[in-house]
């Protein structure tokens, strides 16, 4: 009696469900779901698939009623291998996954900016080769781009809030990207073809590995809102000669610019008050570079390997260099120490072969490591005069072979400049007027000069 009253209950219900088809309607060519209760439509695919050129209109009739078009279904024109364009109105909110897969001859399409959404896989393995994202999409949802081989150029708007994994996997094409989101930007690393890039002013960092491998990335533009630069952000750029770091910029991540090995001139702005180790490691044509002011330590590594880097600024406020900061540079012939400075680590100038002359102005000598200099026989010391005894006696600067007192009282700036061929400074930091210095030591592009 329980079980044939269970299933009378269970057909009764059965009976109560309406079952709701959505069946497909073509009008004018164009398939649609038409939902008649909300007033919209969605298109959808047909057979025999859509080809040439198509015409998505804004709104529809349906049984005496319009309709909206709003969205454009699943699949839709997935693998419509003939299809040349798609022209969609300005009523299109959302974009549904595989919606333009596999369309080979879709080689352009412009999304209005009423789109909010991007499906997965929308646009998988088309024949796109420009992309712009309007400022009205929210989300891309994961590998919407991906296998794109034609696409060159990205443009990605200031609305995104989420933004999923490998949207633009294997688009190895890309030669343009600029981008605009306050979200991370995603990754690009590997995008061998790569040459232009264009960070928005909305951009507040850009992340991890964000470009990485990208070997042919020339022309850099960061916006001025971007406060961090992630570790191994530009690593092996190879090709970058030249990059101009904002003002907005307060730290640099771990290997940012690692193996950038045409970087020529960096200029680390004084908005800066955080590095973190090898950022220029192996940047091996570096041939000058300036610190923020408002740093403390040159991180670990920092400069190591830059061969060719032979014109260090190095300001008042830096209390330590770290571990192998300047290893392998091999070109740096003087090297000015601030007044500041306290403490330089072990192996900080090991393999600075041709580096002949260090000029300390802290009357107090700093610590450091009989291994933080190398050669010390081919080196000699210039110090503030009266503290010679002291420096002779200290750990690791008693191996210099030859330590002579200078006059320091009136230092105001420390630095080694490179503004022309005859820039000449005093030991205090000073510029000096070339045709009016009178006898003593001079630093002249980077070199010491003594005037008799």
């Amino acid at each position: 009696m329980k079980h044939s009253l269970l299933r009378l209950s269970i057909l009764a219900l059965l009976l109560a469900i309406k079952v709701v088809v959505f069946a497909a309607h073509e009008i004018n060519g164009i398939n649609y779901i038409i939902y008649e209760d909300k007033g919209f439509a969605e298109v959808t695919f047909k057979s025999p698939k859509y080809s040439g050129d198509i015409v998505i209109p804004s709104e529809i009739e349906y049984k005496g009623k319009k309709c909206t078009v709003k969205t454009i279904g699943a699949s839709a024109f997935y693998f419509c291998d003939n299809l040349t364009t798609v022209t969609i109105p300005n009523t299109v909110t959302g974009i549904r996954g595989n919606a333009f897969g596999y369309c080979s001859k879709l080689t352009n399409i412009e999304i209005p900016n009423s789109v909010v959404t991007i499906g997965e896989r929308c646009f998988e393995v088309s024949g796109l080769t420009t992309i712009y994202i309007p400022n009205s999409v929210q989300g891309i949802e994961q590998y919407a781009f991906s296998g794109c081989k034609k696409l060159k150029s990205v443009y990605i708007g200031n609305s995104l809030h989420w933004f999923q994994e490998n949207v633009f996997a294997g688009c190895d094409s890309i030669e343009t990207i600029e981008y605009h989101s306050t979200l991370q930007i995603p990754w690009f690393q590997g995008k061998e073809k790569l040459k232009t890039l264009v960070v928005g002013d909305e951009v507040e960092y850009i992340d991890n590995c964000s470009f990485d491998g990208c070997i042919s990335l020339t022309n850099v533009t960061i916006g001025n809102s971007v406060s961090s630069i992630k570790t191994a952000a530009f690593r092996n750029c190879e090709n970058m000669k030249n990059i101009e770091l904002p003002n907005s910029l307060k730290e640099i991540g771990y290997f940012a610019f690692e193996g950038c090995k045409s970087l020529e001139n960096i200029v680390i702005p004084n908005s800066v008050i955080k590095t973190y180790g090898g950022v220029f490691e192996n940047c091996e044509n570096l041939l000058s570079a300036k610190l923020s002011n408002s740093i403390e330590t040159i991180s670990e590594t920092m400069f190591f390997g830059c061969k060719k880097l032979k014109e260090v600024i190095i300001p008042i406020g830096i209390k330590t260099i770290e571990r192998s900061a300047f290893g392998q540079c091999e070109s740096i012939e003087t090297m000015t120490l601030p007044y500041t400075l306290i403490s330089i680590n072990d192996n900080a100038f090991m393999g600075c072969y041709n580096l002949k002359t260090v000029i300390s102005y802290n009357p107090t000598p700093p610590s450091i490591y009989n291994s933080t200099f190398d050669n010390y026989e081919n080196k000699k010391l210039f110090v503030p005069k009266g503290s010679e005894d002291l420096y002779k006696n200290a750990r690791g600067w008693w191996r210099f072979y030859q330590i002579e007192g200078i006059d320091v009282s009136s230092i105001n700036s420390t630095f080694i400049d490179s503004e022309s061929e005859s820039s000449i400074y005093n030991l205090y930091g000073s510029k000096v007027d070339g045709n009016n210095y009178g006898k003593g030591i001079y630093i002249k592009n980077g070199k010491k000069v003594i005037i008799k």
